[in-house]
């Protein structure tokens, strides 16, 4: 299901998984959401500043991924703190630190220039909530996006 951005929000997601379910298409185990940051606002948030109306569209993911029993994967931008770095942290969330109160894990994609020339990535665990959260622990991926064919090169 392909939406323009800002015109589809969690209780529409809801709505077209629930009408998917009864056409019996079952219910999905995985739901990707490109970028949640732009999904619309939920209803009765408009008088919401952006921020709030953002954390409010996390906490219906949130709820969504429980009630549907589903794995959510979803994106968020980085601040600009996190153009400079190594590796991301926590302290490079855009928007809001409460996104963390809703993820069960956050996976960061590191690249710098260097990797970039080497067709590489590196993947961590900025937070989670089972098991240890160590952003410095990283997984290298081999990587040709040309062929969109990313591979793991080695592990934690």
């Amino acid at each position: 299901s392909c939406h323009p951005a800002g015109t589809l929000g969690v209780e529409d997601i809801e709505s077209t998984l629930s009408a998917w379910e009864i056409e019996g298409w079952g219910c999905p185990d995985i739901v990707i959401i490109d970028y949640a940051d732009i999904l619309a606002p939920p209803r009765g948030a408009d008088k919401l500043m952006p921020r709030d109306q953002i954390n409010r569209t996390w906490q219906q993911l949130r709820a969504l991924s429980q009630k549907g029993n589903h794995l959510l994967i979803t994106a968020t931008q980085a601040n600009r703190e996190s153009y400079d770095a190594r590796s991301i942290n926590r302290r490079h969330l855009s928007e809001d630190k409460r996104k963390l109160s809703y993820v069960t894990a956050l996976v960061g994609i590191c690249v710098t220039s260097a990797d970039k020339e080497r067709q590489l990535m590196r993947l961590n665990f900025p937070a989670r909530r089972e098991g240890e959260a160590s952003w410095k622990r990283e997984v290298h991926v081999a990587q040709c996006l040309s062929l969109a064919n990313p591979c793991v090169r080695s592990c934690f």
